[in-house]
């Protein structure tokens, strides 16, 4: 069985500004030998998204960027981190209960910045030694539901995010991986 969509549906895109409050999450560096996790403090993060109206049945695509407000890890000395990610987007929608749209949403895309200061920073000393860094982004995705009533929404998801930080003094590269679980509200414009 092919499927399409029918010829006379016609695709209208839509802009949703959110808010998102992350929960206290982990942070964990993998280095070459051994790898360190430490906690990190909540956040929050400033996005917009674009996404479709069905294209094919109850799916939506679209795409998304996302800028996160500096957290901290719960370490003494540690400035603080964040990234700036754009993404792509899938909304099936599951059902719709007293007027409430429930879908499930995933989320694929790139850390375009990895941003952070303190152990990570340009130029950072630990025991009169001089270290130095350079920042990458890395992949991001996310996975959970989201309920839209009218012109509201709120959502679910859990978050991986991804960067490296190279150490140009010991000639090391640590992948980081931050990972929580968000809460998010919008409006539909």
């Amino acid at each position: 069985m092919l499927l399409t969509a029918p010829a006379h549906a016609q695709v209208t895109y839509m802009f949703y500004p959110k808010i998102s409050i992350e929960a206290p999450g982990t942070h964990y560096s993998e280095m070459s030998l051994a790898g360190v996790h430490n906690k990190t403090t909540a956040g929050i993060s400033a996005g917009l998204e674009l996404i479709s109206s069905p294209i094919l049945y109850n799916v939506s695509l679209g795409g998304g960027l996302s800028y996160q407000f500096t957290r901290k890890l719960d370490t003494d000395n540690y400035q603080g981190f964040r990234f700036i990610t754009v993404y792509g987007i899938a909304k099936y929608k599951c059902a719709t209960f007293m007027g409430v749209e429930c879908s499930i949403i995933g989320n694929v895309g790139y850390n375009g910045n990895f941003l952070a200061a303190g152990h990570y920073a340009e130029n950072y000393t630990v025991n009169d030694e001089d270290l130095s860094y350079a920042l990458l982004g890395g992949v991001y995705y996310a996975g959970g539901v989201r309920f839209d009533k009218d012109i509201f929404f709120f959502e679910a998801a859990y978050k991986n995010f991804d960067g490296t930080a190279s150490s140009t003094t010991f000639r090391y590269d640590a992948i980081v991986h931050y990972r929580t679980v968000s809460f998010s509200i919008g409006i539909m414009i």
